[in-house]
């Protein structure tokens, strides 16, 4: 019993560190354009990293379901971190490529953290999935926190603290995880059938709307809200804001949807993600921007726990990290596409635009998940 709690605390810091490689350019974004650094290579950093995330969503899926949950996020966390330092020692034209490789390694996190979650908490899921992806809210705080700091002492001191606590992380799980790395051997054709299902494809297509709008918030929201005239100050608060209202959200939701379930949950929380992104992009400015992240971080960081339930119950228990990994390459696509579109949008046609059209394509999401029949 006391085991499964302090696993559902390794397997969500796990998480939370992977997301953290992501997370903390959005706050160095402002440093990094000071020094001469352009959005163009700031957006491309983003972008490319999903293209290793997605290519390991399968690869890392199936091979936890075969060799074990801790070993593959041990082994992904401590060369992300490893290869994350390289950031602060390589020259600028290495950064893109370097990128590739980082989020290929971090992409082998997810979808055994979630497996680890399935196994250890199927009686009460939806309760453990609420307090789970608080991994999800952390990183936003963690990196408003120390990222601006350690940015006006040294950009490179930056890259060294996020890389350190990521492989002590995964030092961690690779100890702490070895009774369950020792997991039966399953046919990796029987763990590809998982990807016909129906639900998980449902599942998959409308997370990338949401994932979307996720990432434009972590790589340019903060810098928006910093251009516009709230000052670093005020923006890293909103985003502290921001973090506290999804760490608070993310249980109780969890809880919410055991009564009234994960898909009616998840169909609300869309339309209030939607319009809390329309309304922070028109309204900028103080208070009503520390009111609206407020609303922002309900709807972003509800979604999380929610989508993570639905893919957990819809397949066997067993390849559960197969179907997570099959859905999660869905939803990260998005991130190959937001960061630098992102980008080009706002150099067209604003900032404010850009954000406004991510947040009305959440709206989209609302036709997949509509289908998805729960068992």
């Amino acid at each position: 019993m006391r085991f499964r709690w302090f696993g559902l605390a390794l397997a969500s810091t796990s998480f939370l560190m992977s997301l953290l490689l992501r997370v903390f350019w959005g706050e160095l974004t402002p440093f990094l354009l000071k020094r001469g650094v352009s959005g163009s290579v700031i957006g491309l950093v983003g972008s490319v990293f999903f293209i290793g995330y997605v290519i390991a969503q399968l690869i890392g899926g199936v091979l936890a379901d075969r060799l074990g949950t801790g070993f593959i996020m041990g082994i992904g966390l401590i060369i992300s971190g490893f290869l994350n330092t390289l950031y602060g020692v390589l020259p600028l034209s290495t950064w893109v490529p370097l990128s590739i490789p980082i989020g290929f390694f971090a992409g082998f996190v997810y979808a055994p953290s979630v497996k680890i979650i399935r196994e250890l908490f199927s009686d009460i899921l939806e309760k453990a999935m609420g307090i789970y992806t608080i991994a999800w809210a952390l990183p936003f705080m963690i990196s408003a926190l120390i990222v601006p700091p350690l940015a006006r002492i040294s950009i490179n001191l930056v890259f060294c603290v996020i890389s350190l606590i990521t492989i002590a992380s995964g030092v961690v799980d690779l100890v702490a995880f070895r009774r369950m790395s020792e997991v039966r051997a399953e046919s990796v054709i029987r763990a590809l059938g998982a990807l016909r299902n129906t639900n998980v494809m449902l599942i998959g297509v409308g997370g990338f709307f949401i994932l979307y709008m996720n990432w434009v918030i972590a790589y340019w929201l903060y810098d928006y809200l910093v251009s516009s005239g709230l000052g670093i100050t005020y923006a890293s608060l909103a985003f502290t804001l921001f973090t506290i209202a999804g760490l608070v959200a993310m249980p109780l939701s969890g809880h919410l949807a055991y009564r009234i379930g994960a898909k009616t949950m998840l169909l609300m929380d869309i339309v209030v993600y939607s319009l809390s992104g329309v309304a922070i992009a028109l309204m900028p400015r103080m208070p009503y921007a520390l009111i609206l992240a407020v609303l922002l971080g309900v709807g972003r960081f509800v979604t999380t726990p929610m989508r993570s339930s639905l893919i957990a119950v819809s397949v066997d228990r067993k390849f559960v990290s197969t179907a997570t990994a099959a859905a999660n390459t869905f939803w990260q696509l998005s991130g190959i596409l937001a960061p630098y579109m992102t980008y080009l949008l706002a150099s067209m046609y604003g900032m404010e635009i850009s954000i406004v059209l991510s947040s009305l394509m959440l709206l989209i999401s609302l036709i997949p998940y509509s289908l998805v029949r729960i068992r």
